[in-house]
């Protein structure tokens, strides 16, 4: 066997070997980059979800609700009324099971 031969095969091993933690670095209009993973947005909070987190943390009357997108991370800032007519915002983790 030649030198090429066994090189070719132990690349095209390692590619097959590796492929599964290769993520895609195509997004469409449903996902987005969060580190190294394609978040689609099935794995993110829904908005409603968020505010209820929100109003079970904090008492008071939210006034709006917005999900923020980062390279690593996604959240959602949630501004809210408190009973003494000051505007706090709470940050909810828009990832699923975090």
């Amino acid at each position: 066997m030649s030198v090429l031969f066994i090189f070719k095969r132990v690349l095209l091993g390692s590619i097959l070997l590796c492929s599964p933690l290769v993520f895609s670095l195509e997004a469409d209009n449903n996902s987005r980059y969060h580190g190294q993973m394609l978040l689609a947005d099935h794995q993110l909070l829904e908005k409603d979800q968020a505010i209820n987190i929100a109003k079970r943390r904090n008492k008071g009357k939210v006034l709006s609700a917005d999900l923020v997108r980062g390279k690593s991370k996604s959240y959602y800032k949630i501004k809210m009324l408190n009973d003494k007519g000051r505007v706090k915002t709470v940050k909810i983790n828009a990832i699923k099971n975090h």
